[in-house]
């Protein structure tokens, strides 16, 4: 029967507990360093969420104090409006699941209410204070854009048939029904912000075809302005006299005079978003889908400064009070402050200013290095939580890296085609290695530190000296774009997986390094390939892919072997620990989960909703796991539990006890206990593991197998199961030799019990092979003698290679 990788079964070994999480618990921080919560379990945060949305920022509005600001768009959570404080940038609150992407939003004047766009089941008027809704728009057609009278006495809202509707703003009772001339299907669809008040809240203007004013009270229009859009319409606002109209258009801005409709001044440029007057009407300003900030002078005549800092659309622009300060909101998902005098963004930038590509623990696990697609790879220490080098050189996301095994060398690829190796300690580039056609979507370091691999939609894999930065091999042979790749813990294969495969299942490649051609191809998942991992032998490669599977192959043969249950389905990123022995899922939404992979069941997962982010990844001890916590931060999760005193856990012998329990967790409470410890449980463990039955014992027991005797029979097969592992090597022995017929087949059933699916382990078993996870952890000079004299002196194949994995995976320490 073939069995699943005992490397997997010790590695459960490293799993929390439910006793010892709720320990660790109480005595950790739950604040980051900014003061935001942690979810309970997770120790810190890389990155900030102050003013850090998650996703791209569509439409906002700031409360005629300046002090709350609302966004709506992608917010990395379920709710797609936030509520922020100003200039605090703390979240205050999310409102309304399951609203369209991007909807519009208006503040009432006093701050108190919040008008939104969108579907029947979520426009409406929302109270902040409850969060709830006072009373909806009624729909079909959706209510597609809100605005606020400056009175706050009238609420107008817009169809996406172009019906607009001015309501009572506290009731919602509509009062008076306008449809607009000439209204434009597409402009109307694309528009956020093209209702208008006048500052006395007497005139309403809009903007879906031809520009039309009406007086409030009767309906009545008093202004039509139609000389042909140049481009999408953008923002329509009365100037804070309400004397002059202003359009922001793509292409240009005009501006008339109200009543008259005379044209006053137009400028031209080219993309123009939305634009904002300051309280004092003295200055314009206008954001751009090129990611600036313009401010002009209120004649539109002169661009008085130039604000850069966003990296895509400026979905947003508002005027702090005092007309010094500038609020501006992004495509980025980030949400500035400026100071107009300096021209500087005033709050700080802390993280990524875009989404989390790729995450990598330094090999010593002090550090960690994430990359993202605001073009920027980002170093972290895993001591203090703070950010220590920003490394910058990439032209567009950055889609993979990882580090060297010495540490102090980083490589990372790009979307733009372009391999990258840093310095870890100073931040800069050492080298650059063009020469891929298309982006780079992986990249891994040889275990001597002299080369890098890389693969690349290109279809093919390149080979780069890291001394000088040239390519000295190029690996050609997939059919469809190259995905993960690893090296062999030799150096001397590297395995290579394709993704976006439309038709037949996914391809790996092992790749003889030496000759730079396949040695073998491997039909594998049914979708792209995600992930491979050699094991610590390099006997195994495992890999998952978008298919949800989790595979295990045979090297070099590539055969499958047997993986045990698949991970659960569901998840969005998935990360393998260094033993093969558990994953971590991270899912979109709902947070990550520990999953042990024997038995597809879940070890941990964290009682709040975390995990929105897109990448995962275990530190190379196993004891931590890095998870998206919003699309821009990450969440540093501790796996190595803080244990229970020896009064809550039992004795040195009922811990032995719960080392077979079936219960895992009860397993995993004494582990943990027994690793804090140290050298006391070392010889604990020891004196138990390398205690052998006497031979005679055993043979005398292989010999009462052919009694006549049912009940002998019985009672010997019983106690040579009974000592599991410690009989394994009498009994093949017995079974090479001639022996009486009726015996073979009872050998044969015992040694088919000491390699059984994982689920139903013999106890004996099970503790023993638990014992060796726990002098894994331990981890001293005493530990590690105790695994020698087990790879070497047990008289049980399965032990051997156990001790034998573990001491490889300590040496990689």
């Amino acid at each position: 029967m073939r069995t699943f990788p005992i490397s997997m079964l010790v590695g459960l070994l490293l799993l929390p507990t439910a006793r010892a999480q709720e320990a660790r618990q109480k005595e950790r921080p739950r604040v980051d360093r900014y003061g935001d919560p942690l979810p309970p379990g997770a120790i810190g945060r890389l990155g900030s969420l102050r003013f850090r949305t998650g996703g791209q920022v569509r439409a906002m509005d700031l409360s005629a104090d300046g002090k709350l600001l609302v966004t709506s768009g992608q917010t990395g959570r379920p709710e797609r409006i936030v509520i922020w404080g100003v200039p605090s940038g703390r979240r205050i609150a999310g409102l309304a699941d399951g609203l369209p992407y991007g909807a519009s939003v208006s503040l009432s004047p006093d701050g108190s209410f919040l008008a939104v766009g969108g579907n029947p089941r979520v426009a409406g008027l929302w109270e902040l204070e409850s969060g709830e809704q006072i009373f909806p728009f009624p729909g079909p057609p959706n209510t597609q854009i809100v605005s606020f009278s400056p009175d706050g006495k009238w609420l107008a809202t817009a169809t996406a048939a172009g019906v607009v509707r001015i309501r009572n703003a506290i009731t919602g009772e509509s009062v008076r029904k306008i449809i607009p001339k000439n209204i434009e299907a597409d402009r109307m669809r694309r528009s956020f912000e093209t209702l208008a008040f006048s500052p006395d809240s007497r005139w309403l203007a809009t903007a879906f075809g031809s520009i039309e004013v009406m007086e409030v009270d009767s309906g009545k229009e008093v202004l039509e302005i139609d000389e042909g859009p140049s481009g999408g319409y953008a923002a329509l606002t009365f100037w804070p006299d309400g004397k002059r109209l202003v359009l922001v258009e793509q292409t240009r801005i005009r501006i008339w005079d109200f009543p008259s409709g005379k044209k006053q001044a137009e400028t031209t440029g080219l993309g123009f978003t939305r634009g904002a007057f300051s309280r004092s009407g003295k200055q314009f300003a206008v954001g751009a889908h090129d990611g600036m900030i313009r401010i002009f002078d209120a004649g539109l005549e002169k661009d008085s400064s130039l604000l850069i800092g966003h990296q895509y659309t400026v979905s947003g622009v508002a005027f702090l009070p005092g007309d010094e300060t500038l609020i501006s909101t992004g495509w980025d998902g980030t949400i500035r402050i400026w100071d107009l005098a300096r021209g500087k963004q005033v709050n700080k930038s802390v993280g990524h200013e875009g989404r989390i590509q790729c995450l990598a623990f330094s090999p010593d696990g002090k550090a960690l290095a994430s990359g993202g697609s605001d073009r920027t790879i980002r170093l972290w220490n895993l001591d203090t939580f703070e950010e220590v080098l920003v490394l910058q050189g990439h032209e567009s996301q950055v889609q993979a890296i990882a580090f060297s095994p010495d540490g102090s060398r980083l490589v990372s690829g790009g979307q733009d085609k372009v391999v990258v190796l840093w310095d870890t300690e100073s931040g800069r580039s050492l080298q650059r290695m063009p020469g891929h056609d298309m982006g780079v979507a992986s990249v891994a370091f040889s275990p001597d530190g002299k080369n890098v691999a890389s693969g690349s939609y290109d279809r093919t894999v390149r080979i780069w000296s890291v001394l000088t930065g040239e390519a000295i091999r190029r690996l050609e042979g997939h059919g469809n774009y190259v995905g993960p790749v690893t090296y062999s813990p030799d150096g001397l294969v590297l395995a290579s997986g394709e993704m976006a495969v439309r038709e037949g299942p996914a391809t790996i490649i092992l790749w003889n390094l030496a000759e730079g051609q396949p040695m073998r191809k491997i039909a594998s998942h049914e979708r792209s390939i995600v992930g491979l991992k050699f094991s610590t032998d390099g006997k195994r490669l495992f890999s998952w892919g978008a298919d949800q599977k989790l595979l295990g192959w045979q090297i070099p043969s590539g055969e499958s072997i047997e993986s045990g249950p698949h991970i659960p389905s569901g998840w969005s990123a998935c990360a393998l620990s260094s033993d093969s022995a558990w994953a971590a899922l991270l899912r979109y939404g709902s947070g990550w989960e520990l999953v042990e992979l024997a038995t597809g069941s879940t070890a941990f997962e964290p009682s709040e909703p975390t995990g929105f982010g897109g990448a995962i990844a275990f530190s190379p001890d196993g004891s931590r796991v890095a998870a998206g916590d919003t699309p821009t931060s990450i969440l540093i999760w501790d796996l190595s539990p803080i244990p229970d005193s020896p009064d809550a856990v039992g004795t040195a012998e009922a811990l032995w006890g719960s080392l077979a329990d079936e219960d895992g967790r009860r397993a995993f409470e004494a582990i943990w206990w027994l690793a804090e410890k140290g050298d006391e449980a070392v010889t604990f463990i020891r004196d138990r593991l390398l205690e052998e039955p006497a031979p005679e014992l055993i043979r005398g027991r292989i010999a009462n197998l052919a009694s006549k005797d049912f009940t002998v029979r019985q009672t010997a097969f019983h106690e040579l199961k009974g000592l599991g592992t410690r009989a394994e090597g009498m009994l093949r022995e017995t079974l090479l030799k001639d022996s009486a017929p009726e015996v073979g087949p009872r050998i044969r059933d015992l040694l088919s019990a000491l390699h059984p699916p994982y689920d139903s382990f013999p106890s004996e078993t099970l503790r023993r092979l638990r014992s060796i996870g726990a002098l894994e952890r331990i981890d001293t000079e005493l530990a590690r003698t105790v695994l020698k004299a087990l790879r070497d002196r047990s008289t049980s194949e399965r032990e051997r290679e156990a001790a034998r994995l573990a001491l490889a995976r300590l040496e990689h320490r």
